[in-house]
Order: structure tokens, then C-alpha cells, then sequence
């Protein structure tokens, strides 16, 4: 079975970072549905989202775990050992800065 790192909180500057790149996302996010052109949140969080600079590499991936209030441990079920752990990494990082889009979101009345 693979050994599965558990990650530890950030300082609270660095999650002050975190949640200011979230809201710096929320506000990208917010500026290109109020544009218009037929967007919706859905549509384009994801592009929104992949190219945020915590998701370029590993150290970023792992720096937004330890940010994030999401429990990505909850993941760890769905691994296997063949499993790439960059990949496994991103895909982790990204659900749960998703989820913290969304949360933002939801308290602006976007979502």
C-alpha cells in the first residue's frame, strides 16, 4: 500500500496568501460573468482555476493543501499505488481550492 503523507497546516500569513489568491480567483471569476457573452460560473472556473499558480507544481499543490479548510484526506481512499503522485497531488489541490472558490462565491450571491 502507499504511504500517504499527511499535511500540516500553514502559518496564518501563508493561509492569508491562500485566501487572497482564492478571492483574487472569486474576482476574475465574478468580472467575466458580469461581462457577459453568455458565461456562467460553471463554465469557466475551471480554466479560471488551472492556471493558478498553486497548481503549476508540486510545492504549489502542497502549499494549498496546508492552506485549504477542505479536508483533502478524503481523497486518499480513491489512490492506488500506481497512482502518479504529482498528478495525485493537483487533482487534490484542485478540488479543494474548487471548493473554496465555490464557498467564496456562494457568499457573494454567485452561486
Amino acid at each position: 500500500m502507499m504511504q500517504h503523507p499527511t499535511i500540516q497546516i500553514e502559518s496564518t500569513d501563508e493561509q492569508q496568501e491562500y485566501y487572497d489568491h482564492i478571492e483574487h480567483l472569486c474576482h476574475i471569476i465574478e468580472d467575466q460573468v458580469a461581462a457577459g457573452n453568455d458565461v456562467s460560473v460553471e463554465r469557466i472556473m475551471p480554466d479560471i482555476l488551472s492556471g493558478s499558480a498553486y497548481l503549476t507544481n508540486v510545492q504549489g499543490c502542497i502549499e494549498a493543501l496546508r492552506c485549504t479548510a477542505e479536508e483533502p484526506d478524503e481523497f486518499v481512499h480513491l489512490l492506488d499505488d500506481s497512482d502518479n503522485y504529482q498528478d495525485v497531488l493537483q487533482a487534490m489541490a484542485y478540488k479543494s481550492m474548487e471548493e473554496d472558490v465555490r464557498e467564496q462565491l456562494a457568499t457573494k450571491g454567485l452561486l
